[in-house]
C-alpha cells in the first residue's frame, strides 16, 4: 500500500512542472503581451524617452541581437523561452568612450544579460529585469531587411 503513494506524489510533482503562459508586467494595461518568437521581433528598435542621452538601438536578425548605447557595438545570440529574453556571452567592441557613455553600455549589457521578460503590444516593446524597464519603438524599415 505505501507504494501506492510514490506514482500519485510524481504525479503532483510533475503537473507543478507544467508551463505557464508568461506573465504581463500588472502595470501594463490590456493587449500588452509576450513575443510569440523571435521572428515576431526581428527589425531594428529605438529606446522610447531618453531624454538628453542617446537612444539605446537593438536589433534582432537570424537568432542575433545588436544593441548600441551609442558608442561600442554589443552582440549575442539570443533566444526567447516562457517570454523572457536569454543571451549568450555579450561580445562589444572596445573602442574608448565617454565616461557616460561607458556606465550607459554597462547598463544595457547587464539588462540584457539579466534575461528580462519581453512584452509587446503593436510597434512597441518593453524589457524588464526587476526595477529595470526599458521601451523600445519599432523603426520604419530601411528596405533592406
Amino acid at each position: 500500500m505505501k507504494h501506492f503513494w510514490i506514482p500519485v506524489l510524481v504525479l503532483g510533482w510533475l503537473s507543478g512542472c507544467a508551463s505557464t503562459p508568461p506573465a504581463v508586467p500588472a502595470d501594463k494595461p490590456q493587449g500588452w503581451q509576450a513575443p510569440r518568437d523571435l521572428a515576431s521581433l526581428q527589425g531594428r528598435w529605438q529606446q522610447v524617452d531618453a531624454g538628453q542621452q542617446q537612444p539605446y538601438r537593438l536589433e534582432f536578425a537570424a537568432g542575433r541581437l545588436q544593441a548600441s548605447a551609442g558608442c561600442n557595438g554589443l552582440g549575442s545570440v539570443v533566444s526567447l523561452e516562457n517570454g523572457l529574453l536569454k543571451t549568450g556571452a555579450m561580445m562589444s567592441t572596445l573602442m574608448a568612450c565617454p565616461p557616460a557613455l561607458e556606465q550607459r553600455e554597462r547598463s544595457l549589457s547587464q539588462l540584457l544579460s539579466a534575461q528580462p521578460r519581453l512584452v509587446m503590444q503593436g510597434n512597441r516593446l518593453q524589457l524588464q529585469a526587476g526595477r529595470d524597464r526599458l521601451e523600445f519603438q519599432r523603426e520604419a524599415s530601411s528596405g533592406g531587411s
